[in-house]
């Protein structure tokens, strides 16, 4: 994978001339990025007296997305996320696996073969999408076990799947504000009688490699 000129940098198109503006966003920890172009680095502070609108600054940015980083599931209050971690393949022939996690949950799947975010983290090809829960079927070397928390308690996941209706945010990485929005079906095991609960989902998603 190639380096970034600037690590940690975020970068964003301007609506009103199409520029390339680059912003330093303190060090990268180390999530996919595009290479960025030393063209587009040198030309980015050069545009600031040019009468470019500039970007609205990150922490305002993800400041507004993160409020609406929640599962909320029928029945319960709303489950605070803190992000989806997309692992990458080199081989298209496997599925990306993902770890969806945050306050109270934990939620492991897999997109759909032939579905790959890649390294150009293009979330939107998730978009119509619905994402298998690996619930039972989950590696038993991994981890990680699936749940949620109802009533202050936590309840095992054993299937389900998530469905990506749209993609919103800016910028990318770790500090950014890329959003995945959608619905949920989750298939829970509480004190061995099984129920499916529905609900929806905003999380931040970052793609590893």
């Amino acid at each position: 994978m190639a380096a970034s000129f600037f690590p940690g940098s975020l970068r964003r198109t301007c609506h009103n001339c199409g520029c390339k503006t680059i912003r330093r966003q303190g060090p990268a920890r180390k999530p996919i990025r595009r290479l960025r172009s030393l063209a587009a680095a040198l030309l980015g502070p050069a545009l600031s007296g040019s009468g470019c609108e500039p970007p609205p600054a990150p922490a305002e940015s993800r400041a507004d997305a993160e409020a609406s980083w929640k599962l909320e599931l029928e029945g319960t209050g709303p489950l605070v996320l803190e992000r989806m971690d997309i692992h990458l393949v080199e081989d298209e022939s496997l599925p990306e696996v993902f770890t969806l996690f945050g306050d109270g949950v934990m939620l492991v799947g897999e997109f759909p073969r032939g579905v790959h975010v890649g390294y150009e983290e293009n979330l939107e090809r998730l978009i119509g999408q619905t994402v298998k829960l690996l619930g039972e079927e989950r590696d038993p070397r991994a981890p990680a076990d699936e749940y949620v928390t109802i009533d202050g308690g936590r309840v095992p996941v054993v299937g389900g799947t998530l469905k990506v209706d749209k993609v919103t945010g800016t910028w990318d990485g770790v500090d950014g504000d890329k959003t995945l929005w959608g619905t949920a079906e989750l298939t829970l095991d509480q004190k061995g009688s099984r129920r499916t609960v529905r609900g929806t989902f905003a999380v931040h998603a970052v793609s590893w490699g």
